[in-house]
């Protein structure tokens, strides 16, 4: 072969690479009034179908009565029922079914408001990842890391693990939290000391008996070590109602009985029975980042002007790839009774990443 001959079939090769990389991208077809959007079907629920487009970033929710098509090119596992898969290409929407199949004359017809989660079969069948989510596939959550440090005049260390877990198996749905939270400070010339060590755990269940209405009963225990608490156990039982129910905003209220045990370092304890208030936010942002904010007001039955727990927490989560996101978050308790010698308030502040599942 000639240096000729051999250049031209370099270039010849190069061009036939680069003519099938731009080649059309697999892409799923969602249309709307009579425009067909291309993409990735990323979710879809009673109410909405989740679609990342091709034309810009985040994810557009598209109600599904606005629908008038929709296909997938790759085939999905549709997770219904109690724990059901469905596997097969969308093909459609019909009279609040999703059809699921790879011949639309035996698709299946999957009742929408029955579903628990979308996947790619494609990730599900060559990622662990994948595999675990179709394992857990009425399962959703993050595991948190966040850590600090500085070296100055002042040197610190903060550590915080953290952990949440959603079951959805309607009408019911399981929450599972925890966190630990460490971190110490050493003055120029002066011994190391721990400013805090702490940890909590959260079981919590729902039941929607009436639309917008549902019961939930609840468990939660906290270790503080530089608040003097041995421990504090909430048992917490009552209704909450869905006051804005959209596809970006979700706010509930709730109220219902709680009873307060306290046991500090010493052996001392304080204990109340309590009108439990809460309300909880979560707001959509653009580009998928969230914001969830939540407060509790536990007041004594007996003496609630000076006898009460006030909880709040606030966390803005931005995804940065398929299941990692940046966040940053602010928890705050205020004890009205607390421990001799330690301050009723205890505020922390955290930014780190999540691994989301």
């Amino acid at each position: 072969m000639t240096p000729r001959a051999g250049i031209l079939l370099i270039v010849a090769a190069t061009l036939v690479t680069l003519g099938a990389s731009a080649s059309p991208a697999r892409a799923d077809r969602v249309t709307v009034k009579g425009t067909t959007l291309e993409g990735t079907v990323t979710a879809v629920t009673a109410k909405t179908v989740e679609m990342k487009t091709v034309y810009g970033k985040g994810t557009l929710s598209i109600a599904v009565e606005e629908i008038e098509a929709i296909t997938t090119e790759g085939r999905v596992f549709v997770v219904h029922g109690d724990g059901k898969e469905t596997v097969g290409r969308i093909l459609g929407i019909r009279e609040g079914a999703l059809l699921v199949g790879d011949d639309p004359a035996q698709a299946q017809a999957v009742d929408l408001g029955a579903i628990h989660r979308v996947m790619g079969a494609e990730a599900v069948e060559t990622s662990r990842l994948g595999a675990l989510r179709r394992t857990f596939s009425l399962w959703s959550g993050n595991f948190d890391v966040s850590f600090a440090a500085t070296q100055a005049t002042v040197d610190t260390t903060a550590a915080a693990l953290a952990f949440r877990a959603v079951r959805v198996r309607a009408p019911t749905r399981l929450i599972l939290e925890s966190m630990y939270r460490y971190g110490t400070e050493k003055p120029k010339d002066e011994d190391k000391r721990t400013i805090t060590d702490s940890v909590y755990g959260l079981a919590r269940g729902e039941y929607d008996f009436l639309p917008r209405w549902y019961a939930f009963a609840s468990g939660d225990v906290l270790y503080d070590a530089v608040q003097d608490l041995s421990y504090r156990v909430v048992p917490k039982v009552g209704v909450g109602y869905e006051i804005v129910d959209e596809e970006t905003l979700r706010w509930t209220v709730e109220a219902g009985g709680a009873y307060v045990f306290e046991r500090y370092f010493g052996g001392d304890t304080n204990d109340f029975a309590s009108i439990a208030f809460g309300s909880e936010v979560a707001w959509s942002l653009p580009y998928d980042a969230e914001v969830r904010a939540r407060a509790d007001y536990l007041p004594a039955i007996s003496d609630w002007a000076n006898d009460y727990l006030l909880r709040g927490q606030l966390a803005l989560t931005v995804p940065l790839i398929d299941f990692l996101a940046f966040k940053a978050s602010l928890i705050d308790e205020y004890d009205s009774t607390p421990a001799p010698d330690t301050d009723p308030n205890s505020l922390g502040t955290f930014v780190g990443l999540s691994l989301l599942f």
